[in-house]
């Protein structure tokens, strides 16, 4: 990455990187750890992964269960709460795309945090060398590894948090063909977000109301989603979206419009593409998508005509015959000429997923003698339907149940309610990689 595109931490009091992106340089007599300590009884430093004012990062290898981690501590600088509350950020959370998180203690005064060791490079290491050898990365390649990150914030933002430094430098590449978000140093719960009062954040990711402080409850999740469309902006252009020296310049709209530029550096993306990416760049954090219309439009694009006109498979179960009724309903309005079967018991849903494996089940969670969570811990642990998608359909989930949900597998959670028509439609379009009906798309400024 050339040194006018690299981004900048700015006034950033608790950020601290959940795995390396650069290498250690500080002095031995800077360092927290040293290889051969032994912290917290079992864990012996190897080596330094990354160090610097945000925090550092250590390689050791767990002498009780024999495997190699990584392990965090804070920067002198950065708010004395950080780790802990990255480590429960991320402790909530079960996604493929999100690291795992071992543990947390104390050694000697200093809290450290305790995650899987995620090999590989960095988005920003790729993007770096393949516009360095004048070559791009085509529109597949791309998506493959952009909607997994699209993923992983859905589930940060069913949560009730913001990432809120989502750009390519914490995006991990792994062998294994794992994409994963890390770096949840600055994750705020929504519920908080009004309370900000410091600008936090990396420059050219950085959402113009991050600057201005104007953050709304509710609203945190759209700054990520402005940090993603910064993301894929450099995946598919080798640059940022905006040429900044300071955050001050993100309180001015910029001069040319994102989906224009995109447009004239790569004509052979879809039109559909550059405007979508240009809405998640929006000067006003009102006219951007969120992260799910972003995965269902992104998974769609990647599956081409492989979905088109399909016929989907949908299986609906509840034990209230009316809501049967209006789920159906609605999962007909949102999929169109679907194949739609209903099962009024969990019993009566295992019989019909191991004849008929459907290809998205629409759950209630509260149901008498087998609930929701019985009947999908039963499928799922027989094999019963093993590609079908799992959409949970409660009244009366509190957030620790949407938790214990998504730390099942089960791949959304939608609340019963007015807007349940609009909800079903979001998840399905997300799980099952179509497109939103018509009239729900995201408005995106001309």
């Amino acid at each position: 990455m050339r040194d006018a595109e690299r981004p900048t931490r700015v006034d950033v009091p608790h950020a601290a990187a959940t795995m390396p992106h650069t290498s250690g340089n500080q002095s031995d007599s800077q360092l927290v750890f040293r290889p051969g300590d032994v912290v917290g009884g079992t864990l012996r430093i190897r080596t330094v992964l990354g160090a610097g004012g945000m925090g550092q990062v250590f390689e050791a290898h767990d002498e009780s269960l024999d495997r190699l981690v990584a392990v965090k501590v804070r920067g002198p600088d950065v708010r004395l709460d950080s780790l802990r509350r990255e480590a429960r950020a991320l402790a909530a959370l079960h996604h493929p795309s999100l690291p795992i998180v071992y543990g947390f203690g104390t050694h000697a005064g200093t809290d450290y945090l305790v995650l899987e060791r995620i090999f590989g490079i960095t988005l920003g290491r790729l993007i770096q060398d393949t516009y360095a050898d004048c070559t791009s990365l085509g529109l597949q390649r791309a998506l493959d590894l952009l909607v997994p990150v699209a993923d992983a914030l859905v589930a940060v933002h069913a949560a009730g948090l913001a990432h809120r430094d989502v750009k390519p430098l914490n995006v991990m590449l792994s062998p294994d063909g794992r994409v994963v978000l890390v770096d949840f140093g600055l994750a705020l719960p929504e519920a908080t977000a009004g309370a900000q009062f410091s600008v936090a954040g990396s420059l050219h990711y950085m959402a113009p109301e991050t600057v201005r402080l104007d953050y709304r409850p509710g609203s945190a999740r759209l700054v990520d989603v402005y940090g993603l469309g910064a993301t894929a902006y450099e995946v598919f252009t080798g640059q940022p979206p905006r040429s900044l020296s300071t955050p001050a310049e993100l309180l001015t709209p910029p001069t040319t419009r994102a989906r224009d530029t995109l447009a004239e550096l790569r004509p052979d993306l879809p039109a559909r593409l550059c405007e979508l990416i240009g809405g998640m760049l929006a000067f006003s954090p009102d006219e951007r998508p969120d992260a799910e219309e972003v995965l269902a439009d992104w998974r769609a694009l990647r599956s081409g005509a492989s979905t088109e006109g399909k016929r989907w498979r949908v299986l609906v179960v509840d034990d209230d015959a009316n809501l049967l009724r209006v789920v159906s309903h609605y999962a007909r309005k949102a999929l169109g000429e679907a194949e739609i079967a209903t099962a009024s018991s969990g019993k009566q849903a295992l019989t019909m997923l191991a004849k008929n494996p459907p290809d998205v089940m629409l759950l209630d969670v509260s149901m008498p003698v087998m609930n929701g969570v019985e009947v999908y811990t039963y499928m799922r642990g027989a094999h019963l339907a093993d590609a079908c998608k799992v959409i949970a359909v409660s009244a009366v989930a509190q957030e620790d149940d949407v938790q214990l949900l998504g730390l099942l597998g089960i791949d959304r959670c939608v609340m019963k309610g007015p807007e349940l028509g609009e909800r079903l439609a979001r998840a399905l379009s997300s799980v099952l990689g179509i497109p939103l009906p018509t009239k729900m798309l995201p408005s995106v400024s001309p």
